[in-house]
C-alpha cells in the first residue's frame, strides 16, 4: 500500500531524488524482489522525461521507503513522480525480523549544509544485516520536504551505530518532524 503518493526532491540544480512511503500489513507475506518503476512527468506530457527502475525487498508486516536517486534531470515546470509495481510474486514467510531502532536524532541547520545524525540500534535477539535508513524530514503540515537515504552493512545483538545524512544545500521549508525508517533487506544486491 502506498502510503501518499512519489515525491521528487530537488537537493541541487539539476540534482533530484525521487521517493515514496510503502506499507506492507500482511503478517505473513513478503516479496523477496519485488520489481518497480518511477516516472518523472513533466507539465501535461503524457510521455515520462525521465524512468528510473529497480527492485526492492517486501517484508512482512512492515513500513519502508523506495528511494532513488540522486540523479540528474533537466528542469522542466511543474514536474511529478508516479510509482508503479511490476509483477508481484508473494510468498509466505514467518522469519523472525531482527527489531532494528532508531535512537539520537539530532537535526543541524544554519548557515552550514543540513545534516541528520543519529543512531541505529539491534533491539533483538539476533543480529541485523544490509539495513538501508530513509530519512523523512516533513514540515509543519506534514508535508516531506527532504528525504535522504543510508546503509549499515550489521548490527550485532544490542549493537547501535552512527548514521548520517547530509544534504548539499539549505531546506527552502524548514521541518519540524524527523522519522527515520530502518529496512532490512536480504543481501546487498538491492542496494543501489
Amino acid at each position: 500500500i502506498a502510503r501518499g503518493d512519489a515525491r521528487l526532491f530537488r537537493i541541487a540544480t539539476s540534482t533530484y531524488e525521487v521517493a515514496i512511503l510503502i506499507e506492507n500489513p500482511n503478517i505473513n507475506g513478503i516479496v523477496t524482489r519485488a520489481p518497480y518503476t518511477f516516472k518523472i512527468y513533466s507539465g501535461t506530457s503524457k510521455l515520462p522525461i525521465q524512468t528510473i527502475i529497480g527492485s526492492t525487498y517486501i517484508g512482512r508486516n512492515s513500513s519502508f521507503v523506495v528511494f532513488k536517486g540522486p540523479f540528474n534531470l533537466t528542469e522542466s515546470p511543474n514536474m511529478k513522480a508516479v510509482f508503479e509495481w511490476g509483477s508481484l510474486v508473494w510468498e509466505k514467510s514467518s522469519d523472525i525480523q531482527p527489531i532494528v531502532a532508531v535512537d539520537n536524532m539530532n537535526l543541524i541547520v544554519g548557515p552550514a549544509t543540513p545534516r541528520l545524525e543519529a543512531s541505529l540500534v539491534n533491539r533483538s535477539q539476533t543480529n541485523a544485516f544490509n539495513i538501508e535508513a530513509v530519512a523523512l524530514l516533513s514540515d509543519v503540515n506534514g508535508n516531506v520536504v527532504a528525504v535522504g537515504k543510508t546503509f549499515v552493512d550489521s548490527l550485532k545483538i544490542g549493537e547501535s551505530a552512527p548514521i548520517v545524512f547530509s544534504w548539499p544545500e539549505a531546506f527552502a521549508t524548514e521541518p519540524v518532524a524527523i522519522k527515520i525508517i530502518p529496512h532490512l533487506l536480504p543481501d546487498k544486491s538491492y542496494i543501489n
